[in-house]
């Protein structure tokens, strides 16, 4: 599910509260390198206030990223996965 990067307020989140994720997993696309580790962070953090058990994810995924980038994607999002 992408999370947009300005929506860090709990009504965004709200709606999985209650969500039954089933025999699936939810992914919420909070790693961003726009805003680095600290809009990726407060993402997660609003996040866990309404969900548990999710994994992360890119907004977009990593398929069109330029290759340059990808050492800092990779960094944000590791540091976001520790602080699951």
């Amino acid at each position: 599910m992408p999370v947009p990067r300005d929506r860090d307020d709990g009504e965004y989140f709200e709606p999985l509260k209650n969500f039954d994720q089933g025999t699936g997993k939810l992914y919420l696309g909070l790693v961003r390198v726009t805003g680095g580790v600290g809009t990726s962070l407060r993402l997660l953090t609003t996040a866990k206030r309404y969900a548990s058990g999710f994994g992360i994810a890119t907004e977009c995924g990593f398929g069109r990223r330029p290759a340059a980038s990808m050492p800092e994607l990779l960094d944000i999002h590791r540091t976001i996965a520790n602080a699951l």
